[in-house]
C-alpha cells in the first residue's frame, strides 16, 4: 500500500488481486499509529543523533509487515505466510504406546 501521512490510501494491491479498500484503510490507520508511537518512544529513549526511525517491521506467526515513511508518504508491505516456526513448534512429542 502507498498512503500519505494523513492516512489516505493512495494505492493498494495484494499479489495481483486488489485488497478491499476498507481493509486497506484499517491497515493504514493502525500502521500510522504504530509508526507515530514508535517515533515518539524512540526519541525519549535514545540520544538525538540515534533517534531516527526509518522503518518499522512487525513479524507475527501469520504475516510480516514492513512500513517505511519518507517525506509525506508511507509504503506498507504485508507478506503473509513468510514466518518460520520455531524448532520447538515443529517437533512433535512422541506418544507412548
Amino acid at each position: 500500500m502507498v498512503l500519505n501521512n494523513d492516512g489516505v490510501v493512495l494505492r493498494w494491491e495484494q499479489e495481483g488481486e486488489q485488497l478491499a479498500y476498507q481493509k486497506a484503510v484499517q491497515y493504514s490507520h493502525h500502521v500510522l499509529d504504530l509508526c507515530n508511537k514508535s517515533k515518539a518512544h524512540i526519541k525519549d529513549l535514545f540520544d538525538p543523533q540515534d533517534n531516527q526511525v526509518e522503518s518499522v517491521r512487525l513479524r507475527t506467526d501469520d504475516y510480516e509487515l514492513i512500513a517505511a515513511q519518507e517525506g509525506k508518504y508511507t509504503l506498507v508491505v504485508i507478506h503473509e505466510g513468510c514466518t518460520v516456526k520455531s524448532q520447538t513448534a515443529k517437533e512433535e512429542v512422541p506418544s507412548e504406546s
